[in-house]
């Protein structure tokens, strides 16, 4: 395990710049899934602390992206940054993978933990 940076979105453009880019994660059912965050959601606004979620969207729709199981996984940037945890996604019939998921963004869980590193 090593210490590993979180991404921590604190303006409207912060968040205006983060769909498009391009995250992988490690699901422990899925094993490797890479996606791309389409939208950023701004859920409430209170002063300079925001609270938001993000959605993303398989880079290879048939392949899919990911599968009950695999809520808690980090979504890591190129650049080995922690934008979020994986949460939910849509749950197709046969137990195919998803063709969307949603993810908290990983700063919102440090900052209601306490924690101040994250070790991956």
């Amino acid at each position: 395990m090593r210490p590993v940076g979180v991404a921590n979105p604190r303006t409207v453009q912060d968040f205006q710049q983060i769909p498009g880019t391009f995250v992988r994660g490690l699901g422990a059912r899925s094993l490797a899934c890479d996606g791309v965050i389409s939208a950023v959601f701004i859920r409430d606004v209170k002063g300079s602390q925001m609270n938001a979620d993000f959605l993303v969207i398989p880079q290879n729709p048939s392949a899919g992206l990911t599968r009950e199981g695999d809520s808690g996984m980090v979504w890591m940037t190129n650049n080995g940054m922690a934008v979020g945890m994986h949460c939910l996604g849509d749950t197709p019939p046969n137990n195919a993978a998803s063709s969307i998921g949603v993810g908290t963004f990983m700063n919102r869980i440090m900052q209601r933990l306490g924690a101040n590193q994250l070790l991956y």
